[in-house]
């Protein structure tokens, strides 16, 4: 299948964790990424998009996959922007905004579910390993 990922990456998590509590970090984090999910819940067309997977500074879309489309480069860049904006929307625990950095790639990928005791669905291929790289 054919499809676009999206990586939108947390800009200084690492180092905000050394100069903050723990607890007051993993606030901003829950809250960026609660207002990231009520970006993607009121994108105009919901089923382009997808959330893969988030984990710790990172959070995964996928445009076209699992349901196909054909504009899943223009889906997966407006969500990108929109996602970027709302997280400038944040106060960081060091009072900035949160700045983010966010990869795109479209191209070839293969979705399933994976695991046995905490299965979850995910993308694998060249297509998800470039967007990762470009953020």
């Amino acid at each position: 299948a054919y499809a676009s990922v999206m990586f939108l990456y947390l800009d200084d998590l690492h180092a905000l964790l050394m100069e903050y509590d723990t607890p007051q970090v993993l606030a901003w984090v829950n809250a960026v990424q609660v207002e990231m999910d009520k970006t993607l819940v009121s994108f105009p067309d919901p089923d382009k998009i997808s959330k893969v997977e988030t984990f710790q500074d990172f959070y995964m879309v996928v445009a076209g996959c699992p349901i196909a489309c054909e504009d899943h480069p223009q889906v997966a860049i407006t969500i990108a922007a929109s996602l970027a904006h709302t997280a400038l929307s944040i106060t960081r625990p060091d009072g900035r905004p949160t700045a983010v950095r966010v990869g795109v790639s479209s191209g070839p990928l293969c979705a399933g579910v994976i695991g046995l005791k905490s299965p979850r669905w995910s993308v694998f291929g060249d297509t998800v390993n470039t967007a990762s790289r470009m953020a």
